[in-house]
């Protein structure tokens, strides 16, 4: 049972998103699974200062995508990931690249960690030149917990791409105690994290935990997890 909102302003991704959920649906019905409500909101999320923006839509890489671009952040982000996963593979697509790249992650010499970082470097600045601009109408949380008529949010999940204390400036005062937990992931770009952190801790979550992952060790992508 309960209630899922998922928010995605991104057509293409949009459309992936309600199929997604459909078969979800079908799944439930099939098996005698309590049935979720299941809603996929086509529209960006913000701080309501805005009613409509512009994302930046990566065709080649979807995730990245995003109301404020950051084309070298992204570089130092994945080749932080790169660079942790070549041994093992772990979490890499297995293509001619990434076999070249453990060849020459194996023989641990300087050279070879130069030349992978080149080619890593290419291959993301092909996936980033590959763009379209969209524009969509953007909602505050606050809206859309109006909208659905949400009277406990168990879990809000954030993955905004550097607009996480946007997202949490629009959820308004009488709407905070309502969220139990919040996980997001935070850009942390000139201080972001601990001004997300303080943020969530003056709206009485009292148990905050920040975590890097191995992979994105020495980059700028942290998980937060926050609970009251």
């Amino acid at each position: 049972g309960g209630v899922v909102v998922c928010i995605e302003p991104i057509p293409p991704t949009h459309a992936a998103l309600k199929a997604n959920l459909k078969w979800i649906q079908q799944h439930q019905e099939a098996n005698g699974l309590p049935l979720a409500q299941l809603y996929a909101e086509s529209c960006g999320i913000s701080d309501g200062s805005i009613r409509e923006a512009e994302f930046t839509f990566y065709t080649g890489a979807a995730g990245w995508s995003t109301m404020y671009p950051d084309d070298a952040e992204v570089q130092e982000a994945v080749l932080s990931y790169v660079m942790d996963a070549l041994p093992s593979g772990r979490g890499l697509e297995r293509n001619p690249l990434t076999w070249i790249g453990q060849q020459l992650a194996a023989t641990n010499n300087s050279l070879a960690d130069a030349v992978i970082r080149v080619l890593t470097r290419q291959k993301v600045a092909s996936m980033l030149a590959s763009q379209e601009k969209v524009r969509c109408e953007v909602r505050t949380v606050s809206e859309v917990i109006a909208q659905h008529g949400l009277q406990q949010v168990d879990l809000l999940k954030v993955d905004v791409e550097r607009a996480e204390l946007q997202v949490l400036r629009g959820i308004a005062p009488n709407d905070w105690p309502r969220i139990k937990q919040v996980v997001m992931e935070v850009h942390d770009i000139e201080g972001r994290l601990q001004e997300v952190s303080d943020l969530l801790r003056d709206q009485g979550f009292s148990r905050i935990t920040t975590d890097q992952p191995g992979a994105m060790k020495g980059s700028s992508l942290w998980n937060l997890f926050a609970v009251r």
